[in-house]
């Protein structure tokens, strides 16, 4: 239950976030009632929903046999760290190379979207793909 719990709590969090960037995206940085109250009962019925699927499927779920996994020690967490902080200074050494690179020749040739793209892929692989990696390490 504990597992299906966090598991909402990641989605809530996830989609809050995409309501919001979706509201402006409609609207811009402009009010609109209207709008905003329909992007507010989105979320709330969209997380009811997805809460009650989980719980649902975690009630009926038949317990593992397993034993669940161990703690992770301090040498794993440093490793984790250590290949993380390396990850985000070599990315965001390249991010900045090539910002200022395009900043310096006045070059319009890649758009800042794009630019933004790659630091959230960058975010992603490092908050979730590393994880994987060490544990496999």
């Amino acid at each position: 239950m504990k597992k299906a719990m966090d598991f909402i709590k990641g989605f809530a969090g996830v989609f809050f976030f995409s309501q919001i960037f979706n509201y402006l995206l409609v609207n811009g940085p402009v009010w609109d009632t209207s709008s905003f109250f329909y992007h507010i009962s989105v979320y709330v019925i969209a997380t009811i929903a997805f809460s009650a699927l989980a719980l649902l499927i975690a009630y009926f779920k038949k317990p593992s046999s397993t034993p669940e996994e161990p703690t992770v020690d301090e040498r794993t967490k440093g490793m984790y760290l250590r290949f993380i902080g390396s990850i985000f200074m070599f990315s965001y050494f390249i991010l900045m190379g090539v910002t200022g690179y395009l900043m310096l020749t006045n070059q319009e040739t890649i758009p800042t979207d794009y630019l933004f793209y790659y630091s959230f892929g960058v975010l992603f692989i490092g908050m979730v793909v590393s994880p994987m990696v060490i544990r496999k390490l």
